[in-house]
């Protein structure tokens, strides 16, 4: 069985993020947060997604694309997907580096949600050999 992020606790994660490394604190936009918490529920519940890592995609992808904080969104988007990943008992890493340029690339259209899925699969499967 799938665990998906709650509301309140990607607003948690939001909280801690910013206080530990800084930003204006705020939601520029709740529907919008909700959205993009919402869509990977919805793709896995009307089956039309299974895969654990495209569903951890779909947070980054959703919450850094929709922007609903006034700041920290690539930041909250990156940790909501390795939450996802963890809560679901996929112990996840990878550098911050990495991290960071994924970040860049979703929010400057560079990498497309499925495209997210399969580097993070990659990198899984290099870290299992």
């Amino acid at each position: 069985m799938i665990r998906f992020l709650s509301y309140s606790e990607t607003i948690e994660l939001y909280d801690n993020v910013i206080a530990k490394f800084g930003g204006l604190k705020g939601i520029r936009d709740k529907k919008l947060l909700e959205s993009a918490l919402a869509y990977p529920k919805l793709q896995h519940s009307i089956g039309q997604e299974k895969d654990i890592f495209a569903l951890a995609a779909s947070y980054a992808f959703h919450i850094i694309n929709n922007h609903p904080f006034t700041d920290g969104n690539k930041r909250i988007g990156i940790l909501a997907m390795l939450t996802f990943l963890r809560i679901n008992n996929i112990h996840y890493r990878c550098s911050h580096n990495d991290l960071y340029d994924l970040a860049i690339k979703i929010a400057s259209s560079q990498i497309a949600e499925d495209e997210i899925a399969t580097t993070l699969k990659e990198i899984q499967a290099l870290k299992a050999n």
